[in-house]
């Protein structure tokens, strides 16, 4: 007669899902790095918007239109003479006035240094879970 023995039949199955094992745990790393990775760059798009879009403000305003610009709000005068403030809700959402930027903002502060220049330093953090983005500019408004 010719076959597998009952013995062989079951060492077979046994390496195999060992195997099936060891494979299904490669592809949950594989699965998890992923994950993390999408998250990290979905946090560094809207954490870099964010700061690109306060920057570009800033950079805008003249140099004595900036009111108020410590902790984590900041406030000043656009070149179309509007006020406009920038700050961080109860809520972690990053605010232009009343609209939200950028949501779970965990940390957002501006300091403002005059002296022969003004600038405005902008340090922020994004997080999502256990993942976070540190972001981080300095500001340098016009003399209009």
């Amino acid at each position: 007669m010719a076959g597998f023995t009952l013995i062989e039949l079951v060492i077979t199955i046994m390496l195999l899902a060992v195997i099936g094992g060891l494979g299904g745990s490669v592809v949950q790393v594989v699965y998890d790095s992923f994950s993390t990775a999408n998250i990290r760059q979905e946090l560094d798009s809207r954490g870099r918007y964010a700061m690109e879009r306060m920057a570009r403000e800033l950079r805008g305003a003249s140099r004595a239109s900036i009111s108020s610009g410590s902790g984590n709000s900041i406030t000043f005068t656009d070149q179309s003479g509007t006020s406009v403030t920038f700050s961080k809700s109860d809520t972690n959402n990053l605010m232009r006035g009343s609209s939200v930027l950028t949501a779970n903002v965990t940390t957002l502060n501006f300091t403002r240094t005059v002296g022969a220049t003004v600038s405005v330093k902008i340090d922020m953090t994004v997080t999502s879970g256990s993942q976070s983005t540190d972001l981080q500019v300095t500001v340098y408004p016009r003399n209009s």
